[in-house]
């Protein structure tokens, strides 16, 4: 029975509450999140709430993106069409106004570019057989071929727009500084999310006895760390051709809840330094309760007010609060130890 593929926001939670995309030992103890000075962030921090962000405003353009190989689905198209258009041909006949099963031969042989196979032995690019072969074909011809790549790709991108638009998932997202992580890696996040150390760090803390209150479950049914690889998350070409067509199965929508889900808790390892975790949740531009802050840090640039706000804030939490300084030595800012903060809440 064929099928559209559909799918809902629930999917996807249901389906990373069992899969992990990434595998951990354990819940961190800890947590840290980096803020900017603005009214919204010193307001979510005295109201223990945090604010689950739509992942098409984060600052990274592939965040939770899908796409697909685009040469490995031209190859497979082009080989659908030559292998129809030479049915009745003789071998090797040549003609200007068609493809032949030489060209079938070009096309065969070109490189694999998929991430996960490698062909060394083939050196030329689908784009560099396709050239070859046009230069020996009628213009008219060469220009409806590469007019119908244009199509393709254009229905193809469309689908994952379509895709995209069925996910309505709120994220918010967190530093991993545990288990001998490099405290100084922290300086870029300062930088990029704490408006150049003019913000502060909230520390986040899941164990009930430092919290001193009930750690809700549920709240955390999606609470992942982060994948790093060199490869983007991609959609199986057969599964968007077999899409266009009418023809996708069971198994081919439950591919594409598999690869949406993947591609919320994946990025490029250019961002390993953050040891992200995320919070994913059917809210979306939304806040909800989030009572676990154990600790501010302000931000060594912080202004005067800026401090002044967030120490009513840690007063009314009832909790520690430190100004971070830099240090005359190293890279690296002093009074700024979520570990050693950690330890001390613990055994205090």
């Amino acid at each position: 029975v064929y099928m559209s593929i559909q799918f809902s926001s629930e999917d996807i939670l249901n389906y990373l509450s069992t899969n992990p995309v990434a595998q951990s030992d354990h819940k961190p103890n800890f947590l840290l999140k980096f803020y900017s000075p603005k009214n919204y962030n010193f307001e979510s921090v005295r109201d223990e709430k945090i604010f689950l962000s739509n992942p098409i405003d984060f600052n990274d353009p592939y965040d939770c993106r899908l796409t697909f190989n685009h040469d490995a689905l031209i190859k497979r198209k082009l080989i659908d069409w030559i292998c129809s258009s030479c049915k009745n041909l003789e071998r090797n006949k040549l003609r200007e106004g068609a493809f032949d099963w030489t060209d079938l031969d070009l096309i065969y042989h070109t490189r694999d570019t998929s991430p996960i196979h490698h062909r060394d032995d083939y050196t030329d690019t689908i784009e560099d057989a396709l050239s070859s072969i046009l230069l020996n074909k009628d213009s008219q011809f060469g220009k409806t071929v590469k007019n119908q790549i244009r199509q393709i790709l254009i229905l193809c991108n469309g689908i994952l727009r379509e895709f995209d638009e069925y996910v309505n998932i709120g994220v918010s997202c967190f530093c991993n500084c545990e288990n001998n992580y490099n405290i100084d890696q922290t300086n870029l996040m300062w930088s990029h999310y704490a408006m150049n150390h003019k913000g502060f760090c909230v520390m986040y803390c899941f164990d009930e006895n430092v919290v001193d209150k009930a750690i809700d479950y549920k709240l955390f049914r999606i609470f992942q760390p982060v994948k790093y690889t060199k490869h983007r998350v991609f959609i199986p070409k057969m599964v968007l051709l077999r899409h266009l067509r009418g023809q996708s199965s069971e198994q081919d929508r439950q591919t594409v809840i598999d690869k949406v889900s993947k591609s919320l808790l994946t990025k490029s390892t250019v961002w390993k330094y953050e040891g992200e975790w995320r919070l994913i949740c059917n809210k979306v531009n939304e806040t909800i309760s989030f009572p676990y802050a154990a600790a501010i840090f302000i931000g060594c640039r912080a202004q005067k007010n800026v401090r002044k706000k967030l120490n009513e804030i840690a007063e009314d939490l009832k909790i520690p609060i430190f100004q971070t300084e830099l240090d005359s030595r190293f890279y690296r800012l002093n009074n700024f130890d979520p570990e050693q903060v950690y330890r001390d809440l613990l055994y205090r």
